[in-house]
């Protein structure tokens, strides 16, 4: 479970003319764009079937376009990460599908997991701020949603520890990759978890103004660094 980084086993993606993410950000802005205007109009709510799975769409085609054809194994588990999250973003956009969306989701943290997660750097895990701040943030979420969870609370624990783990799982990179590959990582890490936390409180907690908007714009977020941080990663070795 060590990442390419530790092991020497790195390659270089496809060299295209200048960097890709030029030409890629802009696309993936207004994508999420988009999906934000569908879903603050009631009147356009129908359109989300095609503006929410376009988040991942763009990104699991950018990074085929990158690495074509996958061979690796290690891109081929963050790809099925990518393609996990495609499939709870489809689930979860209809009522009454929302297990089938958290075990989409929980199978991709652990591709993540599999994929960022270096035993040779597990120390890093015992972060003195890090670790207890985001044990003290999944404690308040879970206690403010508990009420509600009725017959999905063992999924819904399950689901925050693999969540958190991994989060934590980006600590581990410290030292073995560069710092801005590393905070690429850690940061869409955390975002990842402040989009799940807002998304869990407003479906079974309370509802808050804006509440979708912020999940949206979070989660395309924490995707978005988590290819960003395995892309550099693979350019600079």
């Amino acid at each position: 479970m060590e990442t390419q980084s530790s092991n020497n086993q790195t390659r270089p993606v496809k060299e295209h003319k200048g960097n890709p993410w030029t030409a890629f950000l802009p696309v993936y802005g207004l994508v999420v764009i988009l999906d934000i205007m569908v879903l603050s109009s009631e009147g356009l709510l129908s359109l989300r079937e095609i503006s929410k799975p376009l988040i991942l769409g763009s990104l699991i085609a950018f990074f085929i376009w990158q690495y074509f054809p996958v061979k690796k194994r290690r891109e081929r588990t963050f790809l099925l990460g990518l393609i996990f999250s495609f499939l709870g973003d489809g689930f979860l956009n209809y009522e009454g599908w929302f297990l089938p969306g958290l075990i989409s989701f929980f199978m991709a943290h652990v591709c993540y997991i599999l994929t960022f997660y270096c035993k040779k750097g597990s120390k890093n895990v015992w972060h003195p701020f890090f670790l207890p701040g985001i044990l003290i943030w999944s404690g308040i979420v879970f206690r403010m949603i508990y009420e509600d969870l009725k017959e999905l609370k063992p999924y819904v624990i399950l689901y925050m520890a693999v969540l958190v783990f991994m989060a934590l799982s980006m600590l581990t990179r410290k030292g073995k990759v560069s710092s801005r590959t590393y905070y690429t990582g850690l940061s869409g890490g955390i975002f990842f978890v402040l989009s799940d936390s807002v998304l869990a409180i407003n479906k079974f907690a309370f509802t808050t103004f804006l509440a979708p908007q912020v999940i949206m714009f979070t989660y395309a977020l924490a995707q978005l660094l988590l290819v960003r941080s395995f892309w550099t990663e693979q350019v600079s070795g």
